[in-house]
């Protein structure tokens, strides 16, 4: 610090402190030491500058400090990967993979460009070549980072599930400390759960090992193996008490945890307490109002409260507690209760249905004696019209599994489609994977796109897009018809039961649509006039609320110090798995 003092414009001391700063996690007194000097022709100020704001998640920011650090040192391979490391993770893929081929073309065994290389790739929906990729890095360089790409790898290329595992068992056997790796295995094992009976228990085991090694407070793995070992414990029936002790666990040291609160919430749900769980969802919400299923849950704990008066007050403090989101959230509220009633109705119709179906089934038996074969005809035919109309009501409960989104709206397209000239699908690299029944969301789009098509006219194609912002929770699947659009008056009654402009419609493709929609914790809204087109939006929860990455954590990007001491970047991952400064 005196160095500093009495040589205040020496930008090798200035680096060094502002580099200590940093790695101390004082992001802004960093920046405020490192400011004066930047731009000014020392090229390792304005990488630092750039790795500080790249932890400080203002990529914008830090990908101009790399270009600066560029203009004054065009031959810095340390500024060109910290640029490509940004690029990714705003990203711009594409970009990025330029930058990283000019590193490679001089240093075509650079362990961190192949590393990103492989990761820009994987973004683009490339594992192949990404794979190629990792597969020239020398086996002395790899480390646990590696591991999670080349399972991701795999992932994405939808090898068999029992692939994916043995790398990551061998990743844990290898890098036994590496809290990533043990998480990473953990959620592949527990995204399967549905189909795979054994799954659960495996992972409830790499978790309870993860967290019983751990002590002091928990790292944000730590947390994220507590919440996901709750929401295990939470589906077995003898489970209760330990998926509550899991969440206040977390809770203990990170207060404002929404996944924490809005599990703890969806517990007491289930248990019948809807007064005990409005608390915890209500600050969930406040902690982060986009979270899927959270709004859905608080929905559910109102309608169970019979007390109006009480109603009213947990609506007001909704509005107090987000006075800009309030109008969305209310919305949305209104929503859920109205889907919870039209389930209900469903349900009424369906048992009485039911009742209906067995007393046709005996008249048709007893015409059938005798021999009355038109009217013996007409009731069995009505009898199947009847049992066909049962079934496509009836919704099951979701089976959960995870997949791809990518592959689920092509699947749709496919069925939907008349001809492949009748849909446009774009798709964007890097769509995030889904949890929930895969079937009845595959039938809720394939009846969307396939009402799309069938209003269209033949010379007019059905536009059918994805778009997901990172980080963000949800992904939005749009799909745009050239028909003649819907009335304003008919668009409040789509999707309501066996409201159909067609005359040979049932009416029941978009309601059923809706519901299984709705019941994954999504929503379906249509924008559209009279002449036309129509628009359609699905949103829809994503797992973990990111990309295919959401099992794995982007490599390490280490970098020489250009004074000459090695050291790890500002995007290392600490030895509890944390980024610099949370």
């Amino acid at each position: 610090m005196r160095a500093i003092v009495l040589d205040a414009v020496n930008p090798e001391l200035r680096f060094c402190l502002g580099e200590a700063l940093f790695r101390a996690g004082s992001f802004e007194t960093a920046l405020d030491w490192l400011e004066p000097l930047a731009a000014k022709g020392y090229a390792p100020i304005d990488v630092l500058r750039g790795k500080i704001l790249a932890d400080m998640r203002q990529g914008p920011e830090a990908l101009q400090a790399y270009r600066v650090a560029l203009e004054e040192d065009p031959d810095s391979i340390d500024a060109r990967l910290q640029l490509s490391a940004v690029l990714i993770e705003t990203g711009d893929a594409d970009r990025s993979i330029k930058e990283l081929d000019r590193v490679l073309s001089t240093q075509p065994s650079n362990t961190r460009g192949l590393t990103l290389h492989a990761m820009a790739l994987l973004e683009m929906g490339n594992p192949e070549a990404a794979l190629e990729k990792l597969d020239v890095i020398d086996d002395s360089e790899l480390t646990a980072e590696h591991v999670l790409l080349r399972a991701r790898a795999e992932l994405l290329r939808e090898k068999p599930a029992a692939r994916v595992d043995k790398i990551l068992a061998k990743g844990v056997e290898d890098f036994p400390s590496d809290v990533r790796l043990q998480l990473a295995f953990a959620r592949t094992l527990a995204s399967r759960r549905a189909s795979d009976p054994q799954a659960s228990g495996k992972a409830i085991g790499v978790l309870e090992k993860l967290v019983d090694e751990h002590g002091g407070v928990p790292s944000r793995q730590h947390t994220e193996a507590l919440n996901l070992l709750a929401e295990l414990y939470s589906e077995r029936p003898d489970g209760y008490q330990r998926a509550e002790t899991c969440y206040h666990r977390v809770l203990s040291v990170r207060p404002d945890d929404a996944s924490a609160l809005a599990g703890m919430g969806s517990l007491l749900l289930e248990q019948g307490r809807p007064s005990h769980a409005l608390p915890w969802l209500l600050h969930s919400l406040v902690v982060d109002p986009e979270r899927p299923r959270t709004v859905e849950n608080l929905a559910k704990a109102i309608c169970s409260i019979p007390d109006d008066e009480a109603v009213a007050r947990w609506l007001g403090l909704v509005s107090s507690a987000l006075p800009e989101q309030a109008p969305m959230v209310l919305a949305q509220l209104v929503r859920y209760v109205q889907e919870a009633g039209r389930t209900d109705a469903y349900e009424e119709v369906r048992r009485e249905g039911h009742r209906m179906k067995n007393l046709v089934a005996v008249l048709a038996n007893r015409l059938a004696a005798n021999a009355t074969s038109k009217a013996s005809d007409d009731l069995d035919r009505l009898y199947k019209d009847w049992e066909e109309f049962l079934e496509r009501i009836r919704l099951p409960s979701p089976k959960p599994s995870t997949f791809s989104a990518a592959d689920l709206v092509r699947r749709a397209v496919s069925e939907a489609a008349e001809s492949p000239e009748r849909i446009k699908l774009k798709l964007p690299p890097g769509l995030p994977l889904i949890k929930g029944d895969a079937e009845q969301l595959f039938s809720a789009l394939v009846n969307i796109i396939r009402n799309a098509v069938q209003v269209s006219p033949p010379d007019k194609a059905v536009r059918v897009a994805a778009r997901c912002k990172p980080g963000s929770g949800w992904i939005e699947f749009v799909i745009v018809d050239e028909g003649p659009g819907i009335p304003i008056a008919e668009q409040r009654r789509i999707f309501d039961p066996g409201f159909s402009a067609r005359e040979k419609g049932t009416g029941l493709g978009l309601s059923i649509a809706r519901r299984a929609i709705m019941v994954h914790g999504g929503r379906i809204s249509v924008a559209s006039a009279s002449g036309g087109p129509t628009t359609f939006t699905v949103r829809l929860p994503t797992v973990s609320g990111g990309a295919p990455s959401h099992l794995f954590v982007n490599p390490v990007v280490t970098f020489d110090n250009p004074l000459g001491k090695k050291r790890g970047s500002g995007r290392q991952m600490n030895p509890e798995g944390g980024r610099h400064g949370e």
